[in-house]
This record gives C-alpha cells, sequence and structure tokens, in this order.
C-alpha cells in the first residue's frame, strides 16, 4: 500500500523521516553511526515516557535495534529568524518553566558525570587533551554549582529546530528531541537555549538582544513560580544564566570534539569545537 516517506530537519547526530499511511503520519529516527557512544538510547527512551505519561511529548509505538518510532506532532520547527518573535520566546519561556516545574527528576545530577565519560572519550593526540579538558571541566563545575545548584528535568538541547509552533492555531509550542534530557540545573536550559540563536555556523553577532533575554528570563519565572518575578529576583537569574553559557561552550564543544571522531555526517565538528571551547 501507498506510504509516503519524507526525510525531515538536517540533523547533525541521527536521520529523521516522516511516513504517512492513509491519515496516520509517524516519524522514524534512525541514529547515527556510533551515537550511542555519547548518548544514553536507554535514557532517551525513559524520558520519552516520562514527558509522554505528563503530556510533553507525543507516544513512542516502537523501539527497534537503531532507532524509534513516535508519533508525529504536527506544526513547524522555529528558525533563527522566528525563535526571536516574541510570541515564540514567550511561549518557549513560559513551557520551559512549566517542564522545570511539573516533570519528575532524579536526586542526583547527571549531567555532568555524562559530560565527564564525554572529556573520556576524546581521541588522545587532539589538540585539546583529555587533562586539560578534565582540570578545565573541573573548574567550570565548580563555578557553576557556586552559582546555582538545583535539580529539574532539564531539556538541554533546546536549539530552535526542537521547538515546534503547533499547527492549531493557539500558537503553543512543544519541545521534541530528548536524548540528551537529564536532572540537571535549570539556568543551563535557558543559557543553552540563548546561544543556540547563533546557530551551528556559531555566528554570536545574533544572540538574543539584553532585552530580549530578560523578557524571556521574567516569562520563565513567571511560568516557573508562578507569580510575577520582582526585578531583584530577574537580575539573579540572569547572573545564573550567564554562568551557565560557559558550561553550554563546553558542553557543546566537547560534544564536537567526540562527533569527530566517530560521525560518518558530513559537518565539520572540529571547527564548531574550535568555536565553542
Amino acid at each position: 500500500e501507498d506510504v509516503s516517506l519524507m526525510q525531515e530537519k538536517d540533523g547533525v547526530t541521527n536521520l529523521l523521516l516522516k511516513c504517512t499511511h492513509d491519515q496516520e503520519t509517524v516519524l522514524v529516527r534512525v541514529y547515527g553511526d556510533s551515537t550511542e557512544t555519547i548518548i544514553s538510547r536507554t535514557r532517551e527512551l525513559e524520558n520519552f515516557v516520562a514527558l509522554y505519561l505528563q503530556g510533553y511529548a507525543p507516544e513512542v509505538l516502537n523501539r527497534f535495534e537503531n532507532g524509534l518510532v513516535y508519533r508525529y506532532v504536527p506544526g513547524q520547527v522555529l528558525n533563527a529568524k522566528t525563535v526571536r518573535d516574541e510570541r515564540y520566546a514567550h511561549a518557549t519561556a513560559s513551557l520551559l518553566g512549566e517542564w522545570h516545574r511539573v516533570m519528575p527528576h532524579s536526586e542526583r545530577n547527571a549531567f555532568w558525570p555524562t559530560l565527564k565519560q564525554w572529556v573520556e572519550l576524546v581521541p588522545e593526540g587532539d589538540s585539546h587533551s583529555t587533562r586539560r579538558l578534565t582540570e578545565q571541566l573541573a573548574v567550570l563545575q565548580q563555578e557553576a554549582e557556586q552559582a546555582s545548584n538545583e535539580l529539574v528535568f532539564s531539556h538541554n538541547d533546546l536549539l530552535p529546530a526542537n521547538i515546534i509552533v503547533q499547527s492549531d492555531g493557539t500558537e503553543k509550542v512543544a519541545f521534541i528531541d530528548y536524548e540528551y534530557a537529564c536532572t540537571h540545573d535549570p539556568h543551563f536550559d535557558i543559557a543553552n537555549h540563548f546561544l543556540e540563536y547563533a546557530g551551528m555556523d556559531c555566528d554570536w553577532e545574533t544572540l538574543p538582544s539584553e532585552a530580549h533575554q530578560r523578557h524571556f528570563v521574567a516569562a520563565y519565572l513567571e511560568s516557573f513560580h508562578q507569580r510575577a518575578p520582582d526585578d531583584a529576583a530577574i537580575h539573579a537569574t540572569m547572573a545564573k544564566v550567564n554562568t551557565y553559557k560557559r558550561v553550554s561552550h563546553f558542553y557543546w564543544g566537547v560534544w564536537a570534539l567526540v562527533q569527530a571522531s566517530i560521525s560518518k555526517i558530513d559537518f565539520d565538528y572540529a571547527a564548531y569545537a574550535q568555536r565553542r571551547l
């Protein structure tokens, strides 16, 4: 019978296929080669199920050796332009605050152990030695945890392409792709999202303005605490977010160093790592 197949967004980790038969559409995610080296596929499935039970993710229909099949969420992913739209920025901040408030999480931060494992995977002989990266990570973790050491269920990869404006006319957004999600400090998600405005080209001139960031943080805090924040709360949160921006740079820089050694996808991971570290 007729089945329509279409490749979805360009990924730098996985292949995503949209499959339509009759009136039903599903997505098939095929994992990139060796990506299980840096991504726990068991954790990803657990994330999917936990989010689905809370109404934040589509239903997983099947799992195969190197991928997943799950229901399609109709809508349009954000891009470098639309992510700056005040409507969508406010919706994103509000949903993120709700996520962090509602989603169950473990009592242990899973982000730092994962990042330490990545550092150990960086090939020896790389210009970024494992020893030097380990030392940098220790300092970075200490600085970050001194700034804020809260725990929430964190998405950890809120780039525009992982935010969908739903096609029901409400301008509500949904988050997709949960392979990096884990228990972590909430300020990382905000910091990382702001840095993703620069795209994979790392065009730092396109980062959001201070005013845009403050509006985002205000909407986030109102959603998270269920009350309007005062200026002091916004200022304090901005300071913590700025600290976690350094964590984001290091995280994705190390990720790229590892990907450069294992991925067959046509992307200059080494150059990307250089821009982040």
